[in-house]
């Protein structure tokens, strides 16, 4: 039975929804009894052809009767000549439990076919329809209105066979013409388009958004249909049963309530509004993702597209800085030897003025010596023989003009292979010497300051010196000339290489260019340092006195101090330029300075020493001597010299004042030594700042003051006004806290003068002081309080100061 249902189901459906031909309903067969006994077996519905109703026709003769061909529901009349299609429908996935079971077409009280009826169901022939009214008599009311009255009676034979019964349609109640009458295709229509639409009301946010229990919802409508086309296939079969048979009222109830169905589906349109919120804002935000990640796909294409252009750009350039310093380095490779060249003979112009320099003042050391100890020993001879003071003198004077050449004829002849006599230029030069000294003796007597003063040169060493230097800067200046304006000076190569710097620095630190520019540089430095001299001044004609000219004054310098500057940044720490003028000064200065002290200083020349200090004071501004070796080597060899110095240039001699009154040659002698003292305390002041002060005071007072200059003072004491003036020229020099521990014996020498000068006040006095005419006799009270003062004597200046009447 429910394979018939589902047939007429079938038809009913296609009715309904407007299908284009229709046809009487084909009979169950035992094949399709078969096919719908499986669970999950397809219903095929077919539609019958004019082909297909001949061959039903005569397969039904031996059922019906010849007059009833028809079945009172059959619409073959309408569908004749249709074609025929089959349509299988799938049972829903899932298990039975949201689906409502079918109901079946039989009656509630119909009567359990047998098992021929069973192969026989779904036919509605005639005789079907009148055993089925037999069957509803015993439960129909008016069993009489629904049949034929000139039928036979329903009854079995003894065969056992069935007569047809008539059916005749019951009459129409009055005033009721639809009571239990078929509906016809447009009242069914209408009636599903009402449903259908109070159904898609209910569901019609289901087509769109998924709701939980949505297909529970489907089954249940899909059920009341089921359910009202079994009522109109049961008002169809109880047409034929008596007036009196029960209606069968099925009520429709409700699967879904409605105001529940209402809020889930807002509920659920609730949560799929959000839902799509969160959707949204997920795409936004893909979106905003995409969109940065496209503008980071353009800017790192961009940016790629701008390497691109800059490593072509960079591989020209390098190409074409490549080739010039390639250019530049042949140059200076050739240029080489000749600064070597020139070098080598700067150094040798230095190292002969330097030893003509120390040979000079040496021999008129040496000479002066010689004359005074001949005029000593020809005085104390004749002052002790009971000559006069005059013919001590005279014998004195004659001793020591005869003392240079009775030292040449003692010696033996000195000669070389070809008879020549060696020392003759000697002798030649010590005459000379002798000469001068004549010359300006008698205004050495008046000078105050006698030996202080730098020893005179010989004219013919300076001239031949500032000569030779000349040419030197000469060819220097030509040594560029045959080069390329780009190769010939610094500038041009500072600009190729800070523009190289400025566009690539890593190219630029990775070519080692920090480490390489100061030889690229040195050649151009080099040249400029051949005219100069940290010890002699520029010209033959600047002052003896003037300082040597400044490292920071140079043009190279001046060129090359900002090197690899950024205008407004200050230089990197890690900078290999920033000691691009340090590197310099250690590599292409320091040999210089290092050279000049060792060969061609001499420290008892306090123009060179003034000069030769301030250079490497200078230099100490760009190498710390606890870090540069060079630095340190230069003042080993200062530290050295000046200890020789003071060893072989400070020797006084003790000699007694009654004794040199007799020799004018040993006095002058002995001044003059005192002199060198002096000018060698101010060549050891001319290192302070650049030597530790302990270093400097251990020479000036342990050593010259104490060990040289104390002797002297304290046998000038027999002439109080020579004295005075001694000390005050020791206290010039040094500084006032200096003449203290070992030095404390100029304080003493003092504090003694002013007891001698407070023992016989009228012989200091002003009248004195005037008629001494500085014979060294007479002392001003004024200087010695003032000298006592600055010892630290105050009660002894205080002393004299109250007795002459100075406060």
């Amino acid at each position: 039975q429910s394979g018939s249902c589902g047939s007429w189901r079938a038809v009913l459906k296609r009715g309904s929804f407007g299908m284009p031909k229709r046809g009487n309903l084909r009979k169950k067969t035992d094949e399709d009894e078969g096919e719908d006994a499986g669970a999950g077996a397809e219903e095929a519905i077919v539609i019958p052809t004019e082909k297909t109703k001949s061959k039903k026709k005569e397969k039904g003769k031996g059922k019906a009767d010849g007059g009833m061909a028809a079945s009172l529901l059959s619409f073959e009349d309408e569908e004749a000549g249709a074609d025929t299609f089959q349509i299988t429908k799938k049972p829903p996935a899932g298990d039975g439990a949201h689906r409502v079971k079918k109901k079946s077409m039989r009656a509630p009280d119909a009567l359990k076919p047998d098992a021929e009826e069973k192969k026989g169901g779904g036919e509605y022939s005639i005789e079907r329809l009148r055993e089925l009214a037999s069957a509803q008599k015993t439960l129909t009311a008016r069993p009489a209105e629904h049949m034929d009255h000139n039928a036979p009676a329903n009854g079995r034979s003894g065969a056992g066979t069935r007569e047809p019964i008539a059916f005749m349609p019951p009459p129409p109640r009055p005033g009721r013409d639809d009571d239990f009458g078929i509906p016809d295709a447009a009242a069914i229509k209408a009636a599903k388009a009402k449903r259908e639409a109070a159904r898609a009301a209910l569901t019609s946010a289901a087509d769109y958004i998924p709701v939980p229990g949505a297909e529970v919802d489907v089954d249940m409508d899909a059920g009341e249909d089921t359910a009202w086309e079994d009522e109109q296939l049961r008002k169809a079969m109880s047409g034929g049963g008596g007036a009196g048979a029960p209606r069968a009222v099925v009520k429709k109830q409700p699967s879904v309530d409605v105001l529940a169905g209402g809020r889930a589906a807002l509920e659920s349109l609730r949560n799929g509004v959000a839902r799509l919120e969160v959707s949204r804002q997920n795409a936004k935000n893909e979106a905003a993702r995409a969109d940065a990640a496209l503008a980071s796909s353009e800017a790192t294409l961009k940016n790629h597209e701008e390497r691109l252009t800059a490593a072509g750009e960079r591989y020209k350039y390098m190409q074409e800085m490549r080739d010039y310093f390639r250019d530049l380095c042949e140059c200076l490779r050739e240029k080489g030897p000749i600064i070597d060249e020139l070098e080598e003979h700067a150094q040798r112009l230095h190292e002969h003025r330097g030893l003509a320099s120390k040979r000079e003042s040496e021999g008129n050391l040496r000479d002066e010596a010689t004359e005074a100890e001949a005029g000593m020993e020809a005085a104390q001879a004749a002052l002790m023989r009971g000559a006069s003071q005059a013919e001590a003198i005279a014998a004195a004077t004659s001793a020591a003009e005869g003392a240079i050449a009775a030292r040449f004829d003692s010696l033996r002849p000195n000669l070389d292979e070809f008879g020549r006599d060696l020392d003759l230029a000697e002798r030649q030069a010590a005459e000379k010497r002798a000469a001068v000294r004549r010359s300006r003796r008698e205004e050495e007597l008046r000078m105050n300051n006698l030996g202080e003063e730098d020893d005179a040169e010989d004219a013919v060493e300076v001239e031949l010196f500032y000569k030779g230097l000349e040419d030197a800067t000469e060819a220097a200046s030509q040594v560029m000339r045959d080069a390329g304006a780009d190769f010939s000076s610094i500038p041009p190569i500072k600009a190729r290489s800070e523009e190289w710097k400025r566009r690539f620095p890593r190219a630029y630190k990775d070519a080692y260019m920090p480490e390489s520019v100061p030889q690229l540089f040195a050649p151009f430095a080099r040249l400029e340092l051949l005219s100069w001299s940290p010890l002699y001044p520029e010209t033959r004609t600047s002052p003896g006195s003037a300082a040597a000219p400044a490292i920071d004054a140079m043009r190279w310098y001046s060129d090359l101090f900002d090197y690899g500057m950024v205008e407004g940044d200050d230089t990197a720490a890690d900078d290999g330029d920033g000691n691009l003028v340090p590197t310099l000064i250690e590599k292409l200065v320091a040999p210089v300075v290092e050279h000049a002290v060792n060969e061609c200083w001499n420290p008892l020349s306090l123009a060179q020493s003034t000069r030769l200090a301030g250079v490497v004071k200078e230099m100490t501004v760009y190498l710390e001597p606890t870090e540069c070796e060079a630095m340190r080597r230069i003042l080993s060899s200062v530290r050295a010299r000046l200890s020789e110095m003071v060893d072989r240039g400070c020797d006084i001699p003790a000699w007694a004042p009654v004794i040199t009154a007799a020799a004018p040659m040993a006095e002058s002698y002995a001044r003059r030594r005192f002199g060198v003292a002096v000018r060698c305390l101010r060549g050891i002041m001319a290192w302070n700042g650049v030597l530790p002060q302990s270093e400097l005071r251990s020479l000036a007072c342990d050593r010259v003051v104490a060990g040289c200059a104390a002797p002297r003072l304290r046998l000038l004491l027999a002439r109080p006004g020579e004295c005075l003036a001694a000390i005050e020229r020791l206290v010039g020099v040094l500084p006032p806290d200096w003449l203290t521990g070992s030095a404390r014996v100029v304080r003493d020498v003092a504090s003694t003068l002013g007891q001698a000068v407070r023992s016989q006040p009228e012989a200091h006095g002003a009248a004195a002081v005037e008629a001494d005419a500085g014979a060294g006799k007479a002392v001003p009270v004024a200087a010695l309080a003032n000298i006592l003062a600055t010892l630290g004597d105050n009660d002894e200046s205080a002393a004299v100061a109250n007795l002459f009447g100075l406060t």
